[in-house]
């Protein structure tokens, strides 16, 4: 209990062990087990109850997560002999797995965003932000993988309940942000770069730029998808993010303006719940280049 040493598995204990998944801070280090995909061409039923059960999520997520035909991370976990656990769980009900370190993916690591393109044959020239042209070969990219993330703000306005000291919500407002971001990976993380809609000059690819955002960002993926080939354009995320909240859930934070009062002269608390998915896309950027080179 209290020397921190792990307990052993032993013959007796292997068949009875269950993870328990504890929450694992974003700023700790931490073990990801990605799923792979099934070979044949469906789950049997015990394998469905199986993955949502070790997962800790319902049988429609799991079914979802083998429908997708993707390597997807399942669960994300503080040691390395937890993430093992799950492993021999996962592979004595026929699934593939793979343990991703969080060093692995160098999340402190920031790729260097880009401001132009400059399309060649066999090579793209890309103008840094804050810095020069940087010719990379064609046939060194690894991988692009293009993120559409929605971030979400919920405030709340609540004021003095009837009894002393509760509170009662008066009303809440939603908001909705779309964010992009598109990944571009060399030979390795340090050789990556990010190509984001608000410091991008579309000019640079020879068009006029459209009024509407997404129209830009879609010529533009559209651009590079033709240039590094289908087979190396990862556009898989928006379609996963949700599945893989259970492993990495997006970050969120919780600001307040403290009391206020208004025209009837009653205090009044506002706050809000901002919930960004950057740090989740980045994750996934960086594990489908982890998984692309074997990493």
């Amino acid at each position: 209990m209290y020397c921190g040493v792990s307990l052993p598995v032993t013959e007796s204990s292997a068949g009875v062990q269950v993870p328990i998944l504890a929450l694992v801070e974003e700023w700790e280090r931490g073990f990801t087990v990605v799923l792979a995909p099934l070979d044949d061409d469906g789950p049997s039923e015990r394998q469905l109850t199986r993955l949502a059960d070790i997962a800790r999520v319902d049988e429609a997520t799991a079914r979802a997560i083998l429908a997708s035909r993707l390597s997807l991370p399942l669960v994300r976990v503080s040691t390395e002999e937890e993430a093992g656990l799950v492993t021999r769980l996962l592979g004595e009900a026929g699934f593939g797995t793979t343990i991703l370190d969080d060093q692995t993916l160098e999340l402190r690591e920031r790729s260097r965003r880009v401001r132009e393109l400059r399309f060649g044959e066999d090579a793209v020239d890309m103008l840094v932000l804050w810095g020069d042209w940087v010719r990379v070969a064609r046939d060194s990219i690894q991988i692009v993988v293009e993120g559409r993330m929605i971030d979400t703000t919920v405030e709340i306005l609540e004021g003095s309940g009837r009894k002393r000291g509760t509170l009662d919500v008066q009303d809440t407002s939603q908001y909705f942000q779309e964010s992009y971001a598109i990944d571009v990976y060399a030979g390795s993380i340090e050789e990556s770069f990010r190509l984001k809609p608000d410091i991008f000059d579309y000019t640079c690819l020879g068009i006029v730029p459209s009024p509407m955002l997404e129209a830009n960002i879609a010529e533009l993926a559209e651009r590079l998808r033709k240039w590094v080939g289908p087979s190396r354009y990862d556009s898989s995320y928006r379609q996963v993010s949700k599945l893989i909240e259970s492993a990495w859930p997006p970050a969120s934070r919780v600001h307040s303006d403290g009391q206020r009062r208004r025209g009837d002269f009653k205090k009044y608390t506002r706050s809000s719940v901002t919930t960004e998915a950057m740090t989740q896309f980045t994750r996934y950027s960086r594990m489908r280049f982890a998984l692309t080179t074997g990493a």
